[in-house]
Formats: structure tokens, sequence, C-alpha cells
């Protein structure tokens, strides 16, 4: 069983002026903030032999948000409360190294109170994967449905101009949403210094969350507001090849990728892209060295409906280990590496071009660890980071 509880203390100020000629215009909003947020889980494993096994999850979560907002020298209040709770139960049935398959069943229900207004969301999410492993070939499948949680911070009644043309407007009636998805995945031996292997995957998201841009009269700006109703459809599908040039020590592998995105929102968006990804990795007595590699690529991004186009992405990575200790040295896109983006819907159109340097290119770090081991060996694992800073605060730009 485990506990877990956080508090929050966030400040958000946020001050927009635009001069133009002789006109000023100004635009100050802040936020003051304190939240709560508390959780609990109980599992419960059950082995069946070694052929199968039984998990049961049960979980809890609760959030209290309190808000103290200043829009223009005008105070406003602003409380969010959530609770959610969720049972998941799988179960594993294997045959040695050859085949195993995992059924699961999951149910979530999920309470939000916001500006007057109270909804209950009741998700039922079932899943199976299964994998076959016969001489050189390996294959896995997997069906899932999964909820996708709202962001606290487009539902409350907050409003507040962004600039003079814009205006952020909360939507306390927003609903979480699910979101199908399958893969297989297909690897193929085909000698001691040759891999084929082969992915797809289809997600599709009925009902999902996305950011809605029409003008007001009324307000005299256009309005921007998360709403429910659209429909994402992506399929992606990978065929590659890693070949060792030198057995354990010198690899090369390349990736051809194929990306289908649809997303009916305001408009119906499509975006077909084929690009590639290559990468190269040696490994010496404790040494490793890794150069990779990929083309530009173009999507749409759902929860707005607009296009993205992402840069060439280039990573050096240089790392030794010996005993416990590790160090490693990477860089990021010695270039400049922007991202554009693009959105047009009749009333509304914006087209940007952002760069941020020491973040998306020019980037680089060394990491020097070292991993302590007292008393018996275990096998180490990376645990679940939870977010321990529950918000509400919206930063509309």
């Amino acid at each position: 069983m485990e506990a877990y509880y956080s508090y929050g203390n966030n400040h958000y100020d946020r001050h927009y002026e635009n001069i133009a000629g002789s006109a000023c215009d100004r635009y100050a909003n802040g936020t003051r903030e304190d939240s709560h947020y508390l959780s609990a889980t109980a599992n419960y494993t059950k082995a069946f032999g070694r052929k199968s096994s039984l998990n049961i999850n049960a979980a809890m979560g609760f959030t209290d948000i309190n808000d103290i907002t200043m829009r223009q020298a005008t105070r406003g209040d602003l409380r969010l409360r959530k609770h959610t709770e969720r049972l998941h139960v799988t179960y594993l049935y294997k045959i040695k190294r050859t085949f195993s398959i995992q059924a699961s069943l999951a149910g979530k229900a999920a309470t939000v109170k916001s500006s007057g207004n109270e909804q209950t969301n009741l998700f039922f999410t079932p899943g199976i994967r299964m994998s076959y492993l016969k001489g050189k070939h390996a294959l896995s499948l997997s069906l899932t449905a999964m909820s996708t949680e709202a962001s606290n911070a487009n539902r409350t009644g907050d409003e507040y101009r962004i600039n003079e043309y814009e205006v952020f407007v909360g939507n306390p009636k927003l609903k979480d949403y699910m979101s199908y998805n399958s893969t297989v995945d297909h690897t193929f031996d085909i000698s001691p210094r040759l891999q084929w292997f082969n992915y797809a995957a289809l997600k599709v998201c009925p009902d999902f969350t996305y950011m809605q841009i029409n003008h007001d009269a009324g307000r005299g700006a256009f309005v921007r507001q998360n709403v429910n109703n659209g429909t994402y459809w992506n399929a992606h599908l990978e065929t590659g090849a890693k070949y060792y040039i030198i057995p354990k020590l010198l690899d090369i592998m390349g990736i051809a990728i194929f990306n289908h995105s649809k997303s009916s929102a305001w408009t119906d968006i499509c975006e077909n892209r084929i690009y590639f990804s290559i990468s190269s990795q040696l490994l010496y007595k404790g040494w490793r060295a890794l150069v990779s590699y990929m083309t530009p690529s173009k999507g749409v991004n759902p929860t707005l409906g607009n296009y993205i186009k992402s840069p060439h992405r280039l990573r050096l990575t240089i790392a030794y280990s010996i005993n416990d200790w590790n160090i490693e040295a990477e860089y990021t896109n010695p270039f400049r590496a922007a991202t554009r983006t693009e959105f047009d819907n009749g009333e509304y159109a914006t087209c940007s071009i952002s760069r941020t340097p020491l973040v998306t290119d020019n980037y680089g770090h060394i990491r020097v660890s070292y991993r302590f081991n007292f008393g018996k060996k275990h096998k180490f694992s990376n645990p679940d980071t939870q977010d321990i800073n529950q918000t509400s605060i919206s930063k509309e730009n």
C-alpha cells in the first residue's frame, strides 16, 4: 500500500504591453494559488504456479485547488475539487518464453466540481497484450483503451484577456475522453549480423479535447476555449534494419517511417509524411558512442487542429562505465533548429516559428553518476514519479 500527499503554492504573473504610435495597450493578469493533492494505492498479486498470475490494483485521488485571480485590477476567486477512484485487474498467462497473454480490465470514476458545475465521468477500459517467440521471429500485439483527463487549467470558469485580439475562457463543462490503441511489433533475426524489424500503431480518439478559436462580437476579440467533440486518428508505420558491422562492437541502424494524421475538430485536416532515421553505436570495454540523425517531419497537432513542422534532429553521445561509475556527455542539434506552426480557420490565422537556444538546439550536458549497493544484490527499476504540483493556472500566450 502507498499513500502520497503534496502541497503547491503557485504564483503566476503575466504582463502584456503593445505600443503602436501614440496608442498603448496594457493587460495584466495574476494568480495566487494553493493546491492540495492526496492519493492512496493498494496492490495485490497472486501467482498460480509458474504459468499465471493475477494482479489487483485499487487507487483513489483527491485534488483541491483555490485560486485568487487579478484580471485588470479585478479580483476573482476560483475553486476546483476533483476526486477519482480506479480499479485495475490484470491476469497474465505464459508458456515458458514462447507465448504469453495479458488481459486487463479497469474501471474509473472521476467527479469534478468547478465554478458551480459538477460532472462525473465513468470509464471502462479493457486491454489485451500478447507475445509470441518462435525461432528467429518475435511478435507482439496489443489492444488497449485508456482515459485521458482534461487539464485542470481549462476546467475552471476563469476568463482573461491575453492581448488586444484574444481572450481566454475556461470551460467548467469540459470532459475527460477515451482513446483506443493497437500495436503490432515484429522482429526477424535474418542472420547473426542482420536484424529486420517492423512496427505499426493505430490510435483513435473520439470526442477528444481541442482548442476552439472563434470571434466574439460582444467581447470584440477572438475567444480561445477548450471543448470536446473532436476526433483524431493517427496511423504510424516503421520498418528498419540493424546490421552488426562487428558483432557486439559496432552496429548501424536505419528506419523508414510513415505517419498519417487526421484531425476533425473545427475542420478536417490531414497529413501524410515519410521521414527517416539513421544511427550507429560503438561498444568497447565500457565505452559507448552513439550518433543518430532524423530528417525533418511534419504532423498534425490535434489539440489545436494545426500543422507543426519539426527540423532536423542530430544527437551525439559518448559514455564510459567502470564498476559503479558512469560518465556521459551528450550534444543535441549543433545548429539552429526552429519549429514552424501554422493555423488558419478562416476567421483566425497565425504562423509562428519558434526556437529555444540551449534547449532545442546547441544543447549539451555532462552527467556523472555513481550507484551505491548495500547488502544483497537487487534489480533496480525507475519508479513512476507522480505529478506533485497540481495546478489550474492557465498560461495561454
